[in-house]
């Protein structure tokens, strides 16, 4: 595999298909290659490309979420990079009432259903 495109198909976000298609060889190869994990050269930029683009990437998306005032843009920020979640309270009181029919009769609810 040819170590000096690796680092620009990290940047670029190719998948391995795409990988495949560009250098004319089959999937099958290039998803051998990446199975070497770090012990492979060409992974190893490869991921340093990808590692790249993703820092620039959200460096850009904070830097316009500042600047722009964009409170949906923050959001998504703090969410996917500070492990920030939405979370919604449901108060469970009251009663529940079932009401079961059958063939156009109501059945009898268990005795685990009553108080």
């Amino acid at each position: 595999m040819p170590v000096g495109l690796a680092e620009g198909f990290g940047q670029l976000g190719l998948t391995q298909a795409d990988i495949a298609d560009f250098l004319k060889v089959s999937r099958k190869t290039v998803e051998r290659e990446f199975q070497k994990g770090e012990a492979s050269e060409f992974v190893r930029e490869y991921r340093k490309g990808r590692a790249s683009t993703n820092r620039s990437l959200r460096m850009k998306l904070l830097q316009r979420a500042l600047r722009e005032d964009r409170d949906s843009l923050l959001q998504f920020a703090l969410k996917n990079y500070c492990g920030m979640k939405e979370t919604a309270e449901v108060d469970h009181q009251g009663q529940i009432s079932v009401n079961v029919t059958m063939g156009g009769q109501v059945i009898k609810q268990p005795k685990w259903m009553h108080n």
